[in-house]
């Protein structure tokens, strides 16, 4: 009981897998070494996201709730690239779109940002459309928010088009 899998890898023209060796490069992505901040009180959801980002060769500051987010934007000297934050950070009051424009005050309104969330509350779903923010419902898909980033990063960097 359980699954299985099978994985086949044939020689390709006399080449086989032993082929691939230091001397090949990794090609940089569109999103190599940009910035990116993360924050979600759900460390499983945070790790996942963190890990497909860093995939994306990003530079990613993992955050988990309002108060830590707002300590390291004291903190911190540069704006980030991005900041990417879960709707439902557990705090009462503060949410993801309170976060993400108490930062945006902090770093002069000028850093793309986006809400995700698995909620399906009228009032949560409303909240998130009238602050603006982009929204990617939970669970997110990595091809919808590579998009996403992506779609953001051009409005940034491209602001007339």
């Amino acid at each position: 009981n359980g699954t299985r899998f099978r994985l086949s890898i044939s020689k390709l023209n006399g080449v086989g897998v032993n082929s691939f060796n230091e001397t090949n490069q990794v090609t940089p992505t569109p999103f190599h070494s940009q910035t990116v901040v993360v924050i979600d009180d759900d460390s499983e959801a945070l790790e996942a996201i963190t890990t497909l980002l860093q995939s994306w060769q990003m530079r990613v500051v993992s955050l988990s709730s309002f108060q830590e987010a707002l300590e390291w934007a004291d903190s911190c000297s540069q704006a980030p690239s991005l900041i990417i934050s879960d709707f439902d950070l557990g705090e009462g009051d503060h949410n993801g779109t309170t976060l993400l424009s108490a930062l945006q005050a902090r770093f002069g309104g000028s850093v793309p940002a986006m809400i995700i969330s698995g909620t399906s509350k009228h009032e949560a779903l409303e909240q998130i459309e009238n602050s603006g923010y982009p929204l990617l419902q939970k669970p997110v898909k990595p091809a919808k928010l590579r998009a996403m980033i992506n779609s953001l990063l051009i409005d940034q960097t491209n602001p007339t088009s």
